[in-house]
Parts: C-alpha cells; structure tokens; sequence
C-alpha cells in the first residue's frame, strides 16, 4: 500500500526494485518459500500498538511469537538472494530472539483468547504459580476422594459432593436419604426441593484452603502476565 500510495521516482531505486521482482519471478522454489513463511505472519503494526497500549491479548502474543518464529527461515531466503535489495532486506530483519523466548517460556500455547476466560502462564515459568496450581487441582481430587469416603462412611450411594458459585461446597443427600445423614457431623447449608445440602468441619477447611490458593493463582497470574506484556512492550520498536 504505502509503495503504490508513494512511488519510487529515482531511477537506480526503480531498477532495483525490478531486479529483485525479476529474480523470485525466475526463481518459484525461492518464491514459494518466501510466500510459505509469510503467511504465517500476523500483523506485527496492529499487534505492536495493542502491546504498547497494554491492550494485548495472550493470542496477541503467541501470534506474535509465531510471527518471530519465521523471520530466521526468511530471512535466509533473502540473505542468499543476488539482488541488493532482497540482500537489505534481510539485513533489516529482527527476529527478537529474546521476545520469541520470553513468550515461548511463559505464555500457554493453549491459552484463551481473552485473559479472564482461563489459564494463560505456562507450567514450569513460576515456581510459586506451580505450587497453588497443585494446592488447587489436589483440593478438587479430594473432593471426589471424600465423595466415595462419605458414601461408603452413610451408605447413601447417590450422595454427592459439589461446588456453587454463592454457597460454595456442599454434599448433597436426597430426601429419600434424609434418614441416613450423620447430624452430628453433618450440618445443614441449603434446602432443596428434593434434596438437602450439607457441610462438615473438614470440608469447610478445605474448601478455604481451595479458594484461596485459586484467588491468589489468580492475582498472581495476572501480574505475571502484566509482567511479560510490559517487557515486550520495551522492544516494540524492534
């Protein structure tokens, strides 16, 4: 766009550029290889603004990284060219090693598209975001551990352990089970209407244990991630 909105006027610069179109018009392996890397390539203009105005999204940085992944393979395209140009052209080419790295050791190639929709540093950047994730996924395996204990404990087989996102966790017995429940243990949190829910002293303390290591996973994630975006936003001039 910017060529055709201002065109070359100097003769040895048109020539040049001829000479360089003229050489991939002649050579198509180098061509479709030029053309193979670029398509991988996202719009690093758009993505560089989002990260210089701290509005990049995790896909902003992978598509970036995936961006940076090209230029070597590129650039070697050029750099072997005859035409001074292409030859430039490769000069000019950055590929920010310490960006590629940087997102590849701490961004999930699985995260969402959007922060809050779930996880986004990878396992093995943090120790301490490493430590509440396994605080966090043993508290959920415990949770099915105490189901099967508390069923066998009652003898309730449809009982229940679940979590709501106002009352928290809870075991769930049925009406028709009501007989069963341990009242001494047992102590009623919600009504139903067909069934009742209910807390212990040991499901209560690790239910705590549970949301607090996923609130601070949270608060720690996201400073982790506000982290990285910062120092990349340090090298978008490159």
């Amino acid at each position: 766009r910017q060529w055709l909105a201002k065109p070359l006027v100097r003769r040895q610069d048109i020539e040049e550029r001829l000479e360089a179109v003229s050489e991939l018009a002649y050579d198509p392996l180098r061509r479709e290889e030029i053309r193979l890397e670029l398509k991988g390539i996202s719009d690093l203009e758009r993505i560089a603004t989002r990260i210089a105005m701290g509005t990049a999204t995790p896909k902003d940085l992978l598509a970036l990284k995936d961006s940076l992944a090209k230029i070597p393979v590129l650039r070697a395209c050029c750099d072997s060219a005859n035409t001074p140009i292409l030859r430039r052209m490769a000069e000019n080419m950055d590929p920010c090693e310490e960006v590629y790295q940087l997102i590849e050791r701490a961004i999930d190639p699985e995260a969402p598209a959007q922060f809050q929709e779930g996880r986004v540093i990878r396992d093995g950047y943090d120790p301490q975001l490493d430590e509440l994730r396994k605080v966090a996924r043993q508290g959920k395996d415990w949770m099915v551990q105490l189901e099967a204990k508390e069923r066998e404990l009652t003898g309730i087989k449809s009982l229940k352990v679940g979590f709501h996102q106002v009352f928290g966790y809870y075991i769930e017995v049925t009406k028709a089970n009501l007989s069963l429940v341990p009242h001494d243990r047992y102590h009623r949190k919600q009504t139903l209407a067909n069934a009742e829910r209910y807390v212990t002293e040991e499901l209560k303390e690790r239910e705590r244990l549970i949301l607090e290591a996923e609130e601070k996973l949270a608060v720690l994630e996201h400073q982790r991630f506000d982290e990285v975006k910062e120092t990349v936003a340090q090298q978008t001039h490159r």
